[in-house]
């Protein structure tokens, strides 16, 4: 994507963002600052963070434990607005399942060098 363009869909996440909270009654919406957002619901707050250089980190915290953490470079609307859609799902889930520890590694780069 055109660097242009990448900046100015990222803008309109962040709107679309914004007012998808607001008219979501179960959810509270808090401007942390000018790239974060904190969405509570309950007893649990997310936090979504678009960074200047395209990347979107999203959390889910319960007292101090991550329950969802994710980041990925914004590529386009449609692919952030599924990501966003997984986080609410995982923030306005009621029921408890079974924790599960999930170990990925990514070999993105020009290197070829493997991080996990």
């Amino acid at each position: 994507m055109d660097d242009f363009y990448r900046k100015e869909n990222i803008e309109v996440f962040k709107k679309w963002v914004y007012f998808q909270v607001l008219n979501d009654p179960r959810l509270t919406l808090e401007e942390y600052d000018e790239r974060t957002y904190k969405i509570f619901y309950q007893q649990k707050v997310a936090r979504l963070v678009i960074w200047p250089i395209g990347i979107v980190e999203e959390a889910i915290k319960e007292d101090e434990k991550l329950l969802f953490y994710l980041h990925y470079q914004f590529s386009n609307f449609h692919f952030a607005k599924d990501l966003f859609y997984r986080m609410i799902d995982k923030l306005t889930e009621d029921n408890q399942v079974k924790e599960k520890k999930i170990l990925l590694c990514c070999t993105g780069g020009n290197d070829n060098r493997i991080f996990c």
